[in-house]
C-alpha cells in the first residue's frame, strides 16, 4: 500500500473509505471532490467530502480517523502527510436547506 503522503485525491478517497467500511462506516464521496474526480481534474478541491451514509456516530469516525493518522480540527480531519483534509458533512442540514 502507498504511503498516505504519495496518495493521489482518488487513492485517499477509497483509503479512507476502505478502512471506514472495515469498521461498519458506509460513506459516499460528495461535493468538490467528486466533482473533481468526474471532472478529470478540471475543478481541483482538497476536501474530501464524505457523507456518512449509515449515521455512524462522530465519534467512532473520530477513533477510525485517528487509527490512520487523521486528527478532528473544527469540522475538519487533518493528515500532516497530505494536502487533502477530510469532511463529514451533515446531511440532514444540507437536506433542510435544500428544501
Amino acid at each position: 500500500m502507498k504511503q498516505i503522503k504519495n496518495m493521489t485525491q482518488v487513492e485517499l478517497a477509497a483509503y479512507v473509505q476502505s478502512c471506514l467500511q472495515n469498521e461498519g462506516v458506509q460513506v459516499v464521496l460528495s461535493g468538490g471532490s467528486a466533482v473533481s474526480f468526474y471532472s478529470g481534474n478540471k475543478y481541483v478541491s482538497k476536501a474530501l467530502d464524505l457523507i456518512n451514509a449509515n449515521f455512524a456516530k462522530r465519534q467512532s469516525i473520530k477513533i477510525i480517523m485517528e487509527e490512520i493518522g487523521f486528527r478532528e480540527q473544527g469540522r475538519y480531519f487533518i493528515n500532516p502527510k497530505t494536502s487533502f483534509f477530510v469532511e463529514f458533512p451533515d446531511v440532514l442540514f444540507q437536506l433542510e436547506r435544500s428544501l
